[in-house]
């Protein structure tokens, strides 16, 4: 059992004790009936409730937008936008257009060092290490021991052409990304 379930018949019974008639509670939006906010729920609703539930349900699609506009001025809701059917159906409709459109050729592609012949190795340490300038000589063999990684990032399509014949020539196995 939940702490509140234990301590609420004990609560209500020690305010059903006390000396005055009737205790309040001020609220966030009104002043309540202590009984009355900790009494359980009755099983049937309150018949003023449920009048006011009919009268809403039979109205208009007009009134109920005048209902909205006098609630929202009486309680002070400011208006929030919500996103239409027909806004969510627009990107839907433009997928189709999108693969209509021409295939856009890649300007920016990515170098990755995949093997190496062993026999060559000294060679493509040095070129690695021309490529990569921030690298040492330590760095550059460790990089070329560590394959498969990627050499260069971002590389237009004429320097990646440039890259991948040395990396060859050198005895590097290349991909291109």
């Amino acid at each position: 059992m939940s702490f509140i379930t234990k301590t609420l018949p004990r609560f209500t019974a020690t305010l059903r004790n006390v000396q005055t008639p009737r205790r309040w509670i001020r609220s966030s939006c009104s002043v309540l009936n202590l009984e009355q906010a900790i009494a359980p729920p009755s099983s049937s609703p309150d018949p003023k409730l449920q009048a006011i539930a009919e009268e809403i349900a039979n109205l208009k699609l007009h009134e109920v937008a005048d209902l909205n506009e006098i609630l929202k001025q009486m309680l002070n809701i400011s208006d929030v936008p919500m996103m239409s059917a027909a806004a969510m159906a627009a990107p839907a409709a433009a997928a189709p257009a999108e693969e209509e459109a021409p295939v856009i050729e890649r300007t920016e592609f990515t170098i990755k060092l995949m093997s190496f012949d062993a026999s060559s190795k000294i060679k493509l340490i040095k070129a690695v290490k021309a490529i990569k300038t921030d690298l040492n000589l330590v760095q550059a063999k460790k990089f070329v021991e560590s394959l498969p990684q990627v050499l260069k990032e971002d590389v237009g399509k004429d320097d990646c052409d440039d890259l991948k014949k040395k990396l060859e020539e050198a005895g590097g196995a290349v991909e291109i990304l």
